[in-house]
């Protein structure tokens, strides 16, 4: 029945795509037409959410390359089918502005407020990320990341209603995101080492922002979907054009305006 393969051929593609480099995306596309011969892939029609990511670029006076769009338009595809995301790419592929321009875009286009927390979990231990039990009073103090998830659980100022991205900016090392490994999973559940449990709510997906994922373990990498930049994706001639762009219309900081002066 070709509408079911053309379903089939379609949610690979939303799945498989994203995470491959651009040299395996031909071959993919090359196995599928031998797989199911005749079978035309029907996209999707994004067209709205393009032409408004498109209009947050020339807000932000950014160069809105074509293969850079289609990764915002796979990352927004992606974290709609699974709560947990790794954006990984080097730096300069436009892995932070692809997720940023994304969000307000979102906001725009639906009209629901959006909210962002970008979290370095090199930059503090477990017991400030997670949250540590006093042995003497055994009082709990709540960490950054459970903080977060406990305000939007309780929902005092309309969280529920919200759109809440967090953002894990550094290197997926076993060493902090284990503890994140039930929430990946179906299960969307953080156990706290005092005995309570935390659940991930439906409108909080927990994003990665990092380079590569050498020290991640299988546990880890596996319920997560993926989006891969390289920097291909966006060219550096886009980078300088956006640099010129706000030279040109931003007014200098006098701390960043060299002065030449007669010694």
């Amino acid at each position: 029945d070709f509408p079911e393969q053309e379903v089939l051929i379609q949610s690979v593609c939303e799945t498989v795509v994203p995470k491959l480099v651009a040299d395996d995306i031909p071959l993919l596309h090359s196995l599928l037409s031998d797989v199911f011969p005749g079978v035309e892939r029907t996209a999707v029609d994004l067209g709205e959410l393009r032409a408004e990511v498109r209009r947050e670029c020339e807000r932000r006076d950014f160069v809105c390359e074509s293969a850079w769009l289609d990764k915002v338009v796979q990352l927004y595809q992606i974290q709609g089918l699974h709560h947990g995301v790794m954006m990984v790419g080097p730096s300069g592929a436009g892995k932070s502005s692809a997720w940023t321009v994304l969000l307000a875009a979102l906001e725009r286009l639906e009209g629901r407020e959006s909210c962002s927390y970008i979290i370095d979990p090199k930059a503090m231990s477990k017991e400030l990320l997670y949250g540590s039990l006093d042995v003497t009073t055994r009082e709990w103090s709540d960490g950054l990341f459970t903080h977060i998830l406990r305000r939007v659980l309780d929902n005092v100022r309309g969280e529920a209603h919200k759109r809440h991205w967090i953002v894990f900016d550094g290197d997926v090392d076993p060493e902090w995101v284990e503890n994140l490994n039930s929430v990946l999973d179906d299960n969307k559940m953080l156990t706290l080492p005092n005995g309570e449990r935390l659940g991930l709510p439906a409108n909080v997906p927990v994003m990665f922002d990092v380079q590569d994922l050498r020290f991640a373990t299988l546990a880890t990498v596996s319920p997560c979907c993926m989006v891969r930049l390289s920097l291909e994706t966006l060219a550096p001639e886009c980078i300088l054009e956006s640099s010129l762009t706000r030279l040109r219309y931003d007014p200098l900081d006098h701390h960043n305006t060299f002065h030449i002066t007669n010694s």
